[in-house]
């Protein structure tokens, strides 16, 4: 039998069930994730039993329908996990970019600046204030300097803490999809 030939038998065998759509959800989902996971649409199917089969399970059995209440509950905080760890590692990226500019840019106008500010407190004759300007100058744009690399390092240990946590996540998720097949 093939996946919607029995999905519409069952649905007829549940039509009186007050939970017929949540259990059919149940069942496509399963057959869905068997199929997913390499095994044969018929054998597994037969491996369910036949509708009727189901449908006197559900009614004899409130702990099979709990069961699979419990399996709907699972799937769907499986789901919202997913989304929240994609999302954040998106998230991630885009700060990890933001954060990369921001100590680029400090780097490279803190030392492009420190130059002209050099010769010119080389090169000029000044006042005693116009010389305390450029030490101050000098000095605020070595700070620049400084905070920027601040950043790359810091860019740097977060990054590699992030990827060596990601590694063991997807390591534990081959892990789990190895055991299950």
């Amino acid at each position: 039998m093939k996946k919607h030939e029995f999905l519409a038998k069952l649905e007829k065998e549940l039509a009186k069930l007050p939970d017929h759509d949540e259990i059919i959800a149940y069942y496509e989902e399963l057959i869905n994730e068997a199929l997913s996971s390499g095994e044969l649409e018929e054998d597994f199917i037969n491996h369910l039993g036949t509708p009727s089969e189901i449908k006197y399970k559900l009614s004899r059995d409130d702990s099979f329908k709990d069961n699979i209440k419990t399996k709907k509950n699972v799937s769907a905080r499986q789901s919202v996990s997913v989304v929240v760890k994609v999302l954040s590692c998106a998230l991630y990226i885009f700060g990890a970019i933001i954060l990369f500019a921001i100590g680029l840019g400090l780097i490279t106008t803190g030392a492009f600046t420190i130059f002209t500010s050099i010769y010119r407190f080389v090169v000029d004759t000044m006042t005693i204030s116009a010389v305390f300007y450029y030490i101050f100058t000098i000095i605020f744009k070595l700070s620049l300097i400084v905070f920027g690399i601040l950043i790359f390092v810091y860019l740097f240990k977060f990054s590699k803490q992030q990827a060596e946590k990601l590694q063991i996540l997807l390591a534990g998720k081959l892990n789990k999809g190895d055991d299950q097949g």
